[in-house]
């Protein structure tokens, strides 16, 4: 087994370390954020992902995982330097100061030849131009190997320990191999192909992910229009072989402004760079766009005068299985909500109405103080004119719809989860507005 630094302390770094170590290899994690190095240390993750303390707690007792802010310490005697800081997201692209940043602090700390596996998330041609900054910035050789990852908050640690396959890219097919090495005992299909190959391939598949999702919320406003159901027509879609019963294809709440929306715009910069366009994947923006405005406008039309109204929200984190904040989808909705004036507060069981930030290596999120941050559902229900279930927790399936309206003013649930029927919703006395059950405006 091998010897590896990781650079980073959050999402990417501690879920990759975490897995490489329970195969055997021997993980030092560093960064120069020192309260979240201190956090790590003590086996608390900066993010929560199931079963991910567990996994960090096992490696720091076996002594095959430790962490330090000490790059010269980190980096002694290694000969592979993962880069896996999460790539902070702007409104438009990204921020590669970080990378950049700990490309220099890698390479003049480095102690001999050393291989750099780019994880983070970068635009393509990124790679070229780090590895030539490594080499500017240190005494020793730097080569680069491009593996994207293709982890999902909230399924990080499963995906990671049994990825559908791992990309390598590489100048140097001997030096992809040596890194091919280190995933062998994950059992799983590895491949070899060029840097910018494995650069655009992380692109492709969330625009592809992205598509899938637009198309649906397409089929999804159709099926609301002519009384039909969108759940019947994924399922049916998935039996396709052509599809595949793992394609993005059921109805709900479109992709967020986070790593996949990234990865659509990007392709349509690069076509631009080049002068030419994409127009597919400029209505794949559209389209998603429209899907999630849908659900925001079917909610101001049934409150009728949405201004001064309750709206009770279920569920605020990015996804049901994560802490995080960043890109929350919730939190885009409800911020269009509060242009429609209506008056917000939202309950989410990972934070509690006393702790109303959630911190992150690259930027600190909160909630928005114009959202009122509940204990309970029952506090979130009373007074409200409607609740919405934001993201699809298991907290929030198979709630007593009749006891909770009798605390509200009005009976309206807005389900894009999916998580119950029209059949259930009216039986209980509610309004009941989904994405695809054949939503009728009257």
């Amino acid at each position: 087994m091998s010897r590896i630094a990781m650079v980073g302390s959050w999402h990417l770094s501690s879920v990759m370390g975490a897995c490489l170590a329970e195969v055997g290899h021997t993980v030092r994690g560093v960064h120069d954020d020192a309260e979240a190095i201190a956090s790590l240390s003590k086996g608390e993750p900066t993010v929560f992902e199931p079963d991910l303390q567990a996994s960090i707690k096992k490696g720091l007792k076996s002594k095959r995982l430790s962490y330090t802010t000490d790059f010269e310490k980190a980096l002694r005697g290694i000969g592979v330097v993962f880069l896996s800081i999460d790539t902070p997201i702007l409104d438009k692209g990204v921020d590669l100061s970080p990378i950049r940043r700990a490309t220099v602090q890698i390479a003049k700390a480095a102690s001999r030849d050393y291989i750099l596996v780019v994880a983070s998330q970068v635009p393509v041609g990124t790679c070229d131009k780090l590895q030539a900054l490594a080499r500017r910035s240190g005494k020793h050789r730097c080569d680069l190997v491009c593996n994207p990852e293709f982890l999902r908050l909230g399924g990080a640690m499963d995906l990671q320990r049994k990825p559908d396959r791992v990309i390598l890219g590489a100048d140097d097919e001997k030096v992809a191999k040596k890194i091919a090495k280190l995933y062998e005992p994950f059992d799983k299909p590895i491949m070899l192909m060029g840097i910018r190959d494995a650069e655009i391939v992380k692109h492709a598949s969330n625009a592809y992910v992205a598509q899938s999702v637009s198309f649906i919320g397409e089929i999804s406003q159709i099926c609301d229009e002519y009384a039909a159901d969108a759940y019947n027509v994924g399922k049916a879609l998935k039996a396709d072989r052509r599809i595949g019963r793992y394609a993005y294809v059921m109805p709900g709440l479109g992709f967020n402004g986070g790593t996949v929306r990234r990865d659509v715009n990007l392709i349509i910069d690069l076509a631009k760079k080049k002068k030419r366009t994409a127009p597919l994947m400029k209505a794949v923006i559209e389209v998603n766009d429209r899907t999630n405005m849908s659900v925001v406008e079917r909610l101001a039309r049934l409150l009728k005068n949405p201004k001064g109204k309750t709206v009770g929200l279920l569920g605020l984190t990015y996804k049901a299985h994560t802490s995080t904040l960043r890109h929350s989808l919730a939190l885009q909705l409800a911020a269009r909500m509060k242009k429609h004036g209506m008056v917000l507060k939202a309950y989410d069981p990972v934070i509690p109405a006393e702790r109303t930030d959630v911190r992150s290596e690259v930027h600190e999120w909160k909630v928005p103080k114009y959202i009122e941050v509940c204990g309970s559902i029952a506090e979130v229900a009373e007074g409200a004119h409607a609740i919405v279930v934001m993201t699809d927790k298991d907290d929030f399936r198979g709630l007593p719809l009749a006891k909770l309206g009798k605390a509200m003013k009005r009976r309206i649930l807005v389900d894009p989860v999916n998580f119950y029927t029209p059949e259930a919703a009216s039986k209980a006395g509610f309004r009941y507005i989904a994405i695809g059950k054949g939503f009728q405006w009257h």
